[in-house]
């Protein structure tokens, strides 16, 4: 009975699904596969509300996003995760092979369904992920998405030094 009210719960909190950063990995280097159609993935959290300009927006995004995947060969890793209830904020570390200067932080809010963490459509923000207009739901929101800005700034400082010394040192090594 213990067994059964454990799983219980665990599955009521979500880490039978993953953690948000292993969706939002997922999700990006599903980008950078040969054969994925390049655009806008079809596991997001969307709205059923957008309408198909801002769908067509959202998957130019997505397909600008993977063509850089793939043409910088870029190398994805986890970086900070906040969970707040349903919702979460990932800062993924993107390194591109041969550029260290490229380097950057992709943002991604996302949301706990059924089948696990979703990432919203739209980097950075929950914007279009049909997450409603509740007093509670726009606080946590917001809050998520100031905290994916503010640490974005300080962990793409911090990324784009260690790519830079590791290249200085590799050029210093041939």
């Amino acid at each position: 009975m213990r067994l059964i009210i454990f799983t219980l719960i665990l599955s009521t909190l979500g880490l039978s699904a993953g953690t948000p950063s292993d969706a939002a990995l997922a999700v990006l280097q599903g980008l950078q596969e040969p054969e994925a159609p390049k655009g806008m993935p079809e596991n997001l959290a969307i709205s059923s509300f957008c309408g198909p300009l801002k769908l067509k927006s959202i998957n130019d995004s997505w397909k600008r996003r993977a063509a850089w995947l793939v043409a910088e060969r870029v190398e994805l890793s986890a970086g900070l995760e906040k969970i707040e209830g349903d919702l979460a904020a990932v800062l993924i570390q993107a390194r591109p092979a041969n550029s260290p200067d490229l380097a950057t932080v992709i943002t991604l809010g996302l949301r706990m369904e059924e089948a696990g963490w979703k990432v919203a459509p739209n980097e950075g923000t929950f914007e279009n992920a049909g997450l409603g207009f509740g007093k509670e739901i726009r606080e946590r929101r917001e809050g998520l998405e100031h905290w994916m800005a503010s640490e974005r700034v300080s962990a793409i400082s911090a990324l784009r030094e260690r790519e830079l010394k590791k290249f200085n040192e590799a050029l210093a090594d041939s």
